[in-house]
């Protein structure tokens, strides 16, 4: 598997993702389904082809990130799409999933090349925290910008506000775990576990926006929509800053 097979790999996989936004918006829970997948086997297929052709985890950048990072919301609208209460939140998840499908051809990104420090198992660690903390980030994001729109309306917005906060909670959790690992990468790289450096400033203030939505005030919890918005602007900004680092 070389990094052309990849790309039509990502290529296929939205146009999948975009048939099945498509189809979900028509309520074609059939083919929405088939479609999901259909979707979510090449995204597994291409992280573990990249896996295997690289012989270590996906880090960073367009073609390593963000396509694994969408395998996440293409999972999450398949299995929604056979729940009758949340299907209305399925074409969200196929939103986010084609914009993150269509960065890496639009960057024109590629693979990242050999380094010494890649085979260092703190480091694929790192990365692959961050990565993993930005799935769940995607699809808590989906889940609040779906409360904010449907939520009004919405008999088990309770339920979904749950879902999202779980999401938000497991994003927060591998995020610190991306720090541990660095940490300890820093340790064995350079003698010492803290830098106090642009990297570690980011890295906790994204961490802090993460934490935003599970401590809003009680007033303000109350207002369904008013606290899905209030929740979906850090994570945005924390979701949005990580992607625009993988250009």
């Amino acid at each position: 598997m070389n990094e052309m097979l990849l790309q039509r790999i990502v290529i296929l996989a939205l146009m999948g993702s975009a048939a099945a936004l498509g189809m979900s918006l028509r309520k074609n829970t059939t083919a929405c389904q088939f479609l999901g997948i259909a979707v979510s086997s090449l995204l597994c297929f291409e992280f573990l082809g990249l896996s295997l052709f690289c012989r270590r985890l996906p880090l960073y950048g367009g073609l390593e990130a963000l396509p694994s990072i969408a395998l996440f919301p293409a999972l999450c609208a398949t299995i929604l799409s056979v729940r009758r209460q949340a299907r209305h939140y399925v074409p969200i998840f196929w939103g986010m999933s084609c914009i993150l499908l269509a960065l890496p051809l639009l960057l024109g990104s590629s693979l990242n090349p050999d380094f010494f420090m890649y085979g260092f198992f703190y480091t694929q660690a790192f990365f692959f925290c961050r990565l993993l903390s930005m799935c769940f980030l995607a699809c808590a994001i989906c889940w609040q910008l779906g409360l904010l729109f449907f939520g009004q309306d919405d008999p088990f917005a309770a339920n979904h506000m749950l879902s999202a906060r779980a999401h938000l909670i497991a994003s927060a959790a591998f995020f610190m775990a991306a720090e541990l690992c660095g940490s300890i990468w820093c340790m064995y790289g350079w003698g010492d576990t803290l830098h106090w450096n642009s990297q570690f400033f980011m890295g906790y203030i994204m961490f802090i926006c993460l934490m935003i939505p599970c401590h809003l005030p009680p007033a303000l919890a109350r207002k369904l929509r008013l606290r899905a918005l209030v929740s979906v602007v850090p994570m945005l900004f924390v979701f949005l800053l990580y992607v625009s680092k993988q250009s």
